[in-house]
């Protein structure tokens, strides 16, 4: 049965995953849709390019996201970030255990320290009409959501180091 009305599809995911794609183009120095397309098996780069065209009605499938992600390596932060904002969570890469140390987690730390500054300079900044508007907001929300990011990982970091003590 076909659906009686078009899904819209989300601008800021479009906007998310074309970032990744870019970012994927400056480090290869290729161009991603064509690599993409032949990963997901279409015949050309535009049956992949459609699907991240904000009016057409081909849809990506999840089985295509991952597929896409898996094959973008390291440029799916943005896609990732992008999706766990939307839904309230907050994505941090996974800690390596070798590469924990003390120093690793005094930097973390630190920026941590700078993070949370800026935050409440931006914050200061924004008030001092005695009012926030929206882009206020946005932008206080995106530097929050670093922050909370930094301190997740911080949090992991500590937890790794303990569980490596207790194991040791």
């Amino acid at each position: 049965m076909a659906r009686s009305f078009p899904l819209q599809k989300n601008q800021d995911f479009l906007k998310s995953f074309n970032f990744a794609l870019h970012q994927y183009k400056l480090e290869f120095n290729v161009t991603p849709n064509q690599h993409l397309a032949n990963a997901l098996g279409f015949k050309t780069s535009s049956q992949f390019i459609n699907l991240l065209q904000p009016y057409n009605e081909k849809y990506m499938k999840v089985d295509e996201l991952f597929l896409s992600m898996d094959n973008l390596g390291n440029h799916t932060k943005p896609i990732l970030d992008f999706i766990c904002s939307k839904y309230g969570f907050v994505c941090t890469p996974k800690a390596i255990k070798e590469n924990i140390s003390i120093d690793n987690t005094k930097d973390l730390l630190l920026l941590i320290g700078g993070a949370n500054g800026n935050l409440f300079n931006e914050f200061l900044e924004s008030m001092q009409d005695k009012k926030l508007d929206l882009e206020e907001i946005e932008n206080l929300e995106k530097k929050a959501y670093k922050t909370r990011a930094l301190l997740t990982q911080f949090e992991h970091d500590l937890k790794e180091q303990k569980k490596a003590l207790q194991d040791g």
